[in-house]
């Protein structure tokens, strides 16, 4: 299914039409439906966000409007959920060899998601500053595979020198982004080095946040 597919689909929703919407069809699984609604936060939150090198773009409070009634984000405390999916290079990723060794950040975003495209530069920085630290920074992608040559060309257009996982299907659900609780893009999490999770917000952060709890955790490993 092509992405103006999906978005046709997602107009026809918020119309409230009925009938031959794929919706309507029982087949139509809770994981495809993220996959579908997560780009349409993007594009309704880029009229009301702008970003720069040096900052995160900035949300309204309330703005980031959850699209998917039955699933929770996770929350301080809780327990990271370990998966393996492939980076945009190909490359097999398992987050359990991670544990234990840095404090991670993941970003989960889609290409249609303005707010997540002007806040790369400030991931980068991030990035930059804090890996020989001890920090693993991934930005997850929600487009699906026939997304990966845009994906990697925005990758190599921008140079995100971030590791960029690409999500993948798994039976009825999102390999990565189910077990998160991802309602929509961006969405971030920092985890521990004892694989819990220390932060989590859905819509944009700013870099003073966000570097903040980075530093935080890393001084805790010092």
């Amino acid at each position: 299914m092509t992405q103006r597919m999906r978005l046709q689909i997602l107009n026809s929703r918020s119309k409230g039409l009925r009938g031959s919407s794929p919706l309507s069809d029982p087949g139509f699984t809770k994981g495809i439906l993220r996959a579908l609604l997560v780009a349409a936060v993007g594009c309704l939150l880029a009229s009301c966000v702008s970003g720069s090198s040096t900052r995160f773009a900035e949300i309204e409070e309330g703005a980031f409007t959850p699209m998917i009634k039955d699933i929770t984000m996770l929350k301080v405390g809780d327990k990271a959920p370990m998966f393996e999916v492939s980076d945009v290079r190909g490359n097999r990723l398992k987050l359990s060899d991670r544990i234990g060794k840095n404090v991670i950040v993941l970003v989960f975003w889609s290409v249609y998601c303005e707010p997540c495209k002007s806040s790369m530069p400030a991931y980068n920085d991030i990035y930059r500053r804090y890996h020989r630290k001890g920090l693993d920074f991934y930005a997850v992608n929600m487009d699906g595979a026939e997304m990966s040559n845009a994906i990697r060309a925005f990758v190599e257009q921008e140079n995100i020198q971030l590791t960029v996982l690409l999500d993948e299907p798994e039976g009825d659900s999102l390999r990565i982004a189910d077990p998160y609780g991802v309602q929509g893009t961006p969405t971030i999490y920092v985890i521990d080095k004892g694989g819990r999770i220390v932060f989590s917000k859905a819509g944009t952060v700013t870099y003073e946040e966000l570097s903040s709890v980075v530093k935080k955790e890393l001084r805790k490993n010092e």
